[in-house]
């Protein structure tokens, strides 16, 4: 009888973990990759979706860097480039970009300037067939929930997540 009250007790906490979880994900924003340019570079669009305004990180400042991850699939092989995690910001505190409900925010990911890192990448050119898959990637990174900078930035109400999409290079 205890085994079975105990794991009662254990199916329903994680139930309410759950729920809890999923209302205290951010949703809202989606990708598109509107434009692939031969020599390397991808212009994606992030949409807000969401019945609020939503804010991303400005990407002059840590909070923002190093968030894009574009994944290459060419005759079966996969080739991966990210942004350079290890930029230097002259000064460095936290700012935002808003997007209106409705609204989008346009970014040319450059593969091939400064700034990133993958396979040959001064070398990189798409080619029709390509299989092309951007991901922006930020996590909920302050986990001392403590700490005043964390606390200042869980203030500002930026979004955390992961957005994707997807296209065959034409």
């Amino acid at each position: 009888m205890r085994l079975f009250v105990c794991g009662l007790l254990l199916l329903i906490s994680s139930a309410n973990a759950i729920a809890l979880q999923k209302e205290s994900t951010m949703g809202g924003l989606t990708l598109a990759i509107k434009e692939v340019k031969p020599s390397g570079v991808v212009t994606v669009e992030l949409n807000n979706s969401s019945q609020k305004p939503i804010r991303i990180w400005g990407e002059a400042n840590s909070w923002g860097a190093a968030h894009w991850r574009v994944l290459l699939i060419r005759n079966g092989r996969l080739n991966t480039f990210f942004e350079n995690p290890d930029r230097m910001f002259m000064r460095n505190g936290p700012g935002f970009n808003e997007i209106a409900v409705g609204g989008h925010f346009e970014r040319k990911l450059d593969i091939v300037g400064e700034g990133w890192r993958g396979p040959d990448v001064q070398k990189i050119r798409f080619v029709r067939g390509d299989v092309l898959i951007v991901i922006y990637d930020v996590p909920n990174q302050f986990a001392f929930s403590e700490a005043p900078i964390s606390v200042a930035a869980s203030k500002m109400g930026v979004w955390y997540g992961v957005a994707t999409a997807m296209i065959v290079v034409q």
